[in-house]
C-alpha cells in the first residue's frame, strides 16, 4: 500500500517523464536502479551507482519540473538516502490529508485506511530525521561500507573480482582444482587496493582482526591441541595459535598473503587445490574456519566437509563460521547487487550448512551465539535459528537484511 500512497504525491509526477502518466516514483526508479528517464544507469546497477545517477534528480534543479514546484530542501549537491527521499514524501502526503490539530499542528485521524495512520507516524519520525541523517555526500556512503577506498577503486575491485568468479562458476570440477589458486593469486596481482593486502602489511590491523577471533577458540584450545585452520589467510591467527598448542596445520589455496619466512617448528603451512586437505587423518583436535567456506564452488563443499571429517580425531570439532545470505550479499557485490557475484559463490543458511554437514557424517551439529569472540551461550540446538531464517525469508528485502544481522552472531560446531 505504501507505493500507492507514494504515487499520489505531487513529486511522484515528473513533468516530461514519458512515465508520468503511470505515476511512476523517482524512488522507484531508484529502487530499480534506474535514472528519471527511465535508463537504465549500469549493468548491473546497484543502489549505491543508482543514487549517484540521481543526484540531480534529488538535490538540484530540474528543468523538467513545473514553475514553481516545491524543490528539495537539501540542495548543494547533496544525496538522500532512499528511505529518507521516501519518508519525506510520505511527510508531504500526511500533512495533506490530515484533519489539522491544536496551534495548526497534523492530528492523527482516528478513522480511516490504516495505511494513512501508519503513513502519520512515518511522516513524524522522517520530519524529526536531522538532515545529516536524510542527506549524505559521496564520502560518507563510502564511510557507511567500512572501506577507506574511493568508489573507483570499489568498481574496479567487484568488476575483476565478479570476473574471476565467473570463470571458478563455469569451471569443470577438474578445472577447478587448479583454478582456485589462480584466481586467488591474480587477484592480489590485479587489485593491489585490496583490504587484506593491507591488513597483511599491518600488524596492528593483524592484532585487531585477531584477538577476537583467538578469545572464541580459547576455551577448545590446550597444550597438547592439534589445530586445523582452512582458509587462514595472512596465517596471523594460526602463528597465534602455535603458541599455545602442540601443532597447527594451515591450509590455503595461496601463499599470497603471508609475509613471515620464518615459521615456529610446530607451525605448518600447506598448499590445497581448494578441496583436499592434506593433514594425516584422524589427526586434529580442533578444525576452524572463518568465511571460507562462502569460497567454495557448491559442487565443492561436500568434499572437502569430507576431507576436514577425515582429519578430525573421534570426539574432533570443526567451528565453522560463514556469512548468512538473508543479510547479504557479504563480498564486494554488496555494494552493487541483491545477491553474491563476487568471490562468495554461495552464502549458506544455518539450515542449509547443517544439512551438508550431516552428509559429510558429523554425528552432531549444534550452535552457540558469540559477538566480538565473547561466548553469549552455551551449545543450543538448530531449531530456533532455523525457524527464524524461515521467517525473515518470507520478509521484504529491507526488513531481512536488518532482521538478519543477529543471526552473523551464530556459530556453527560440528563434532565427530
Amino acid at each position: 500500500m505504501l507505493p500507492g500512497l507514494l504515487a499520489q504525491h505531487p513529486l511522484a509526477r515528473t513533468a516530461g517523464d514519458p512515465d508520468s502518466g503511470c505515476c511512476t516514483t523517482r524512488v522507484a526508479h531508484l529502487r530499480a536502479g534506474l535514472c528519471p528517464r527511465g535508463r537504465r544507469v549500469a549493468s548491473p546497477a546497484g543502489p549505491l551507482y543508482a543514487a549517484q545517477h540521481h543526484r540531480r534528480a534529488l538535490s538540484g534543479p530540474d528543468p523538467r519540473s513545473k514553475p514553481g514546484a516545491r524543490r528539495d530542501p537539501g540542495a548543494g549537491g547533496a544525496l538522500h538516502l532512499v528511505v529518507g527521499y521516501e519518508l519525506s514524501l510520505v511527510a508531504d502526503l500526511w500533512h495533506q490529508r490530515c484533519r489539522p490539530g491544536r496551534a495548526g499542528k497534523p492530528k492523527l485521524c482516528s478513522g480511516g485506511a490504516p495505511v494513512y495512520r501508519v503513513a502519520g507516524v512515518l511522516a513524524a519520525w522522517a520530519n524529526n530525521l536531522p538532515a545529516r541523517t536524510r542527506r549524505i555526500e559521496e564520502a560518507s556512503i563510502v564511510a557507511s561500507l567500512n572501506e577507506q577506498r574511493t568508489l573507483a577503486h570499489l568498481r574496479e575491485h567487484y568488476q575483476i573480482e565478479k570476473e574471476l568468479a565467473n570463470r571458478l562458476r563455469r569451471a569443470t570440477k577438474e578445472e577447478r582444482r587448479s583454478l582456485y589458486n589462480t584466481v586467488y593469486d591474480e587477484r592480489l596481482r590485479r587489485i593491489p587496493h585490496h583490504p587484506l593486502l593491507a591488513q597483511a602489511a599491518d600488524s596492528e590491523a593483524q592484532l585487531r582482526a585477531v584477538r577476537p577471533q583467538l578469545r572464541l577458540l580459547q576455551p577448545f584450545l590446550h597444550l597438547e591441541t592439534v589445530f586445523l585452520e582452512i582458509g587462514p589467510g595472512d596465517c596471523a591467527l594460526s602463528l597465534a595459535v602455535a603458541q599455545q598448542v602442540k601443532k597447527v596445520y594451515a591450509v590455503d589455496v595461496s601463499a599470497g598473503l603471508v609475509r613471515d619466512s620464518v615459521y615456529p617448528a610446530n607451525f605448518e603451512l600447506r598448499l590445497s587445490d581448494g578441496i583436499n586437505i592434506p593433514v594425516p587423518a584422524n589427526s586434529v583436535h580442533v578444525a576452524y574456519s572463518n568465511q571460507m567456506m562462502e569460497h567454495l564452488h557448491p559442487e565443492d563443499a561436500l568434499e572437502q566437509l569430507q576431507q576436514i571429517y577425515e582429519a578430525l580425531m573421534p570426539g574432533g570439532i570443526y567451528l565453522c563460521i560463514t556469512p548468512n545470505p538473508l543479510s547479504g550479499p557479504w563480498d564486494i557485490s554488496r555494494h552493487f547487487d541483491q545477491v553474491a557475484t563476487g568471490f562468495h559463490l554461495k552464502e549458506y543458511k544455518i539450515a542449509e550448512l547443517a544439512a551438508i554437514f550431516r552428509s559429510a557424517g558429523f554425528a552432531r551439529v549444534d550452535t552457540f551465539l558469540s559477538y566480538l569472540g565473547y561466548r553469549l551461550s552455551p551449545r543450543v540446538p538448530l531449531l530456533p535459528f532455523v525457524w527464524l531464517e524461515s521467517v525473515l525469508a518470507c520478509a521484504p528485502q529491507r526488513v531481512r537484511r536488518h532482521g538478519a544481522q543477529m543471526l552473523t552472531a551464530v556459530k556453527l560446531v560440528a563434532i565427530k
